[in-house]
């Protein structure tokens, strides 16, 4: 028969065993990381661009600048291929050598890069918008308003089923 005493004993040297095995493993899994910082600069002026996209190609991995053009992610140790992009810039890919448990500085310059529209794309927006100036019309003719004669003779619009005498 076995004391309880020597029981808890046995219970806590396995209970201990566990959390350093876990402990070892965390950081083992740690150390297989790395962290890529930087900042995004427009290339013509040197001014840091904000809420450009930066991204590992092939992954979900990713952030925003903030308004001062830095970013910074954590990514598996290795070579990445980090690409970056902004409306008005031009995309970039770079690649970029994460070592495990360091931190990695990426600086990247993006260029400006004309928009430029069809003219199917410029014709409907200007189609559209004569079309609610159109529609405007319309509605004033087609009832919503009646012509009324105002104090000496004058031609007045009033809304339909008010009376001006």
């Amino acid at each position: 028969m076995t004391s309880p005493l020597r029981r808890i004993r046995v219970a806590l040297s396995l209970g201990a065993a566990i959390v350093l095995t876990c402990a070892g493993a965390l950081s083992v899994g740690a150390q297989t990381t790395g962290v890529i910082r930087g900042k995004v600069i427009d290339g013509a002026t040197t001014r840091p661009v904000d809420g450009a996209q930066v991204y590992v190609a092939g992954t979900e991995l990713g952030t925003l600048t903030n308004s001062d053009g830095q970013y910074q992610f954590a990514v598996r140790a290795g070579t990445v291929e980090v690409r970056t992009r902004r409306v008005g810039y031009a995309s970039t890919t770079k690649q970029v050598t994460v070592t495990a448990g360091q931190v990695t500085d990426a600086d990247i310059t993006l260029n400006k890069a004309a928009i430029a529209l069809r003219d199917g794309e410029a014709q409907a927006r200007q189609h559209g918008r004569d079309d609610r100036r159109r529609g405007a019309a319309q509605r004033a003719r087609a009832g919503r308003l009646r012509d009324a004669r105002g104090p000496g003779g004058r031609r007045e619009c009033a809304p339909l089923g008010r009376s001006d005498g």
